[in-house]
């Protein structure tokens, strides 16, 4: 990512933070500083502590029953645990969880809810709060005429948009966000990515994720999260192509090897959805049965839809993983091949 013209100075400091649920200990020992005005991504397998640490940052966890969290965790300086009322930390800390979940109200009162809450209660100075928070969230244009609509009746792309506008109306500083794009189609994801370097110029994001190609995409810092520890931190570009440490290199190919195989495995279904398409096409033309002649059309969709899926896999493994040697041959098999397969279907 291009550096921000901004101070990087931490904006969030945290010092041997320790987290335990009942006896099961969550966290270890972790020290981070999170850069004002950069995204920092934190990655790692289901249950490392990623979602637990980000919660930290805003004392979700404080809702948990049998949470215990010792060390030093400051904003600006100030100790959130012992100095900053919780109410003051989650105006200044917003947050996005994965699941889109507006308010059962219309699209104004999901807005103007948070600045209420805070003793605004002026019209016209709400009315600007909704109309800036829904144009920073990149959807002040698709609702501007249906604000008194309810806003579970936006779909699931615009709900999420909607969630961060909610957030950012109480203009915090930082914005956490807990895989908010894992639940979406591929093109509200997009938006929201490139939502989230729009809203760095102005916040400091931090987000979890699995998808690690939306980590190198989006991110200026990652952490890798494994079992409680903090085992790696550093700028995206360095932790994806050149990891200090084993353990991080070990998931990265991990993570390599999984899609690998789910290339194969999607280059194995679009060849017997190539062969299906041969054989109703043949059918269709022995025996002048129209329903089939239909299925071939709907067929053919498919196997593009899957050529597209296919590719976009090819090129997000060379572009992530720089594979070498066989891998690389794979992969460029792939890529020809899935061409000549489309044809055939």
């Amino acid at each position: 990512m291009e550096e921000n013209s901004k101070t990087n100075e931490p904006i969030i400091t945290v010092r041997n933070l320790n987290l335990w649920y009942g006896d099961h200990q969550a966290l270890k020992d972790i020290n981070l500083d999170i850069e004002e005005h950069k995204i920092t991504a934190l990655i790692g397998p289901s249950g490392c502590g990623k979602s637990t640490f980000m919660r930290c940052l805003n004392r979700m966890n404080d809702l948990i029953e049998g949470c215990k969290v010792e060390g030093d965790v400051r904003l600006r300086g100030i100790d959130i645990y012992n100095d900053m009322d919780v109410n003051v930390l989650r105006k200044r800390v917003g947050m996005v969880f994965q699941k889109a979940n507006p308010f059962p109200m219309s699209i104004y009162d999901n807005i103007a809810y948070g600045p209420r809450v805070h003793g605004i209660k002026d019209k016209k100075t709400l009315d600007e709060i909704v109309e800036r928070s829904l144009t920073g969230a990149a959807i002040w244009d698709e609702v501007k005429d249906r604000l008194r609509k309810n806003a579970l009746g936006l779909s699931g792309g615009q709900q999420q948009r909607l969630c961060i506008a909610r957030a950012l109306a109480v203009e915090p500083e930082v914005l956490l966000m807990d895989e908010s794009t894992s639940a979406l189609d591929p093109i509200s994801t997009g938006r929201i990515e490139d939502l989230c370097i729009e809203l760095k110029k102005k916040y400091t994001i931090v987000i979890v994720t699995h998808n690690m190609q939306q980590a190198v995409r989006i991110s200026d810092n990652t952490a890798f999260f494994l079992l409680g520890d903090l085992i790696e931190y550093g700028k995206t570009d360095d932790i994806f192509s050149n990891p200090k440490n084993k353990k991080t290199e070990n998931y990265m190919r991990t993570r390599f090897d999984h899609e690998l195989k789910e290339l194969e495995n999607s280059m194995t279904e679009m060849g017997n959805m190539c062969e299906e398409s041969i054989s109703l096409c043949l059918d269709a033309l022995f025996t002048g049965n129209r329903k089939t002649a239909g299925e071939v059309i709907v067929n053919v969709s498919a196997i593009s839809r899957e050529e597209r899926d296919i590719e976009a896999l090819c090129l997000k493994l060379l572009m992530q993983q720089q594979p070498v040697a066989t891998d690389l041959r794979v992969i460029s098999s792939a890529l020809k091949m899935v061409s000549d397969m489309e044809r055939v279907g």
